[in-house]
């Protein structure tokens, strides 16, 4: 569950808390008190000791939640993978971005082939099977992860060129 939890714990801890105390620091530093840094070196001073205690309580909490629940801890880590395959699911129509600059025409009538027909089967279709492609061809490992990247690059240019894609 380190892997799932530690996304909480991190963005708590090493954005949230840096960023809000650090801008009211450096505000306060910027209008000439020099309380923000003193502010500022004082509670990354506490936060040090408070990281210690909880990393050993963290620790004495884990060794226990192993020792305890034993066979059942498979089942958390199956729902962690779960929710973790679902959110890298839901990431790729933001991440993955294809626009196929295609059209069909007959007559009067004309229909771009990304958004009229293949997004309307399914929102995002193309970026699904490109990963769906890519991933099979890591799991596959006729090639390696740096050729399936320029592969892709080449691929987008040559598409790119003859209009089949547009950026």
């Amino acid at each position: 569950m380190m892997g799932p939890l530690a996304g909480i714990g991190d963005t708590l801890i090493w954005v949230l808390y840096p960023t809000i105390i650090g801008s009211i620091s450096a505000y306060m530093g910027l209008e000439g008190n020099p309380t923000g840094a003193i502010i500022w070196l004082l509670l990354n001073i506490f936060f040090l000791f408070f990281r210690f205690k909880l990393f050993n309580l963290g620790y004495d909490s884990g060794l226990k939640l192993v020792t305890t629940l034993g066979d059942k801890i498979s089942v958390f880590t199956e729902a962690a993978s779960i929710m973790g395959l679902t959110v890298v699911g839901a990431l790729i129509p933001s991440v993955v971005k294809m626009n196929v600059a295609l059209t069909f025409q007959t007559g009067k009538v004309k229909m771009g082939i990304q958004k009229e027909v293949l997004d309307q089967i399914m929102p995002a279709l193309l970026p699904v099977a490109l990963t769906y492609i890519v991933y099979k061809l890591i799991a596959s490992k006729k090639m390696t992860v740096i050729q399936i990247i320029f592969a892709l690059i080449v691929l987008s240019l040559v598409l790119a060129f003859f209009g089949i894609l547009k950026p």
